[in-house]
């Protein structure tokens, strides 16, 4: 298990396109991801669990995976999440 924290830092928060660009960059792993956020855990796969979650910005998670490329898949994860782009 790999867990890394992380600040979102994009102006709108991890919402729309930047969510997708998110989900679509976890599906390419083979370990079990989540972002955690206060007390919920989201699937990092799931689109729908992602934007239902209203991550805005400034918000502060740990991202979690566990498997075979879990610190490849947190710390790529992690830039998406701190980038402002």
């Amino acid at each position: 298990m790999y867990i890394r924290r992380a600040e979102i830092k994009h102006p709108e928060g991890l919402y729309a396109q930047s969510a997708s660009k998110f989900v679509h960059t976890a599906m390419k792993y083979q370990s079990e991801i989540y972002i955690i956020n206060e007390d919920e855990q989201i699937n990092a796969k799931s689109i729908l669990g992602l934007l239902a979650s209203a991550l805005n910005f400034g918000t502060k998670v740990a991202l979690r995976a566990e498997g075979p490329d879990e610190k490849e898949a947190v710390n790529t994860l992690c830039t998406i999440i701190e980038s402002c782009t």
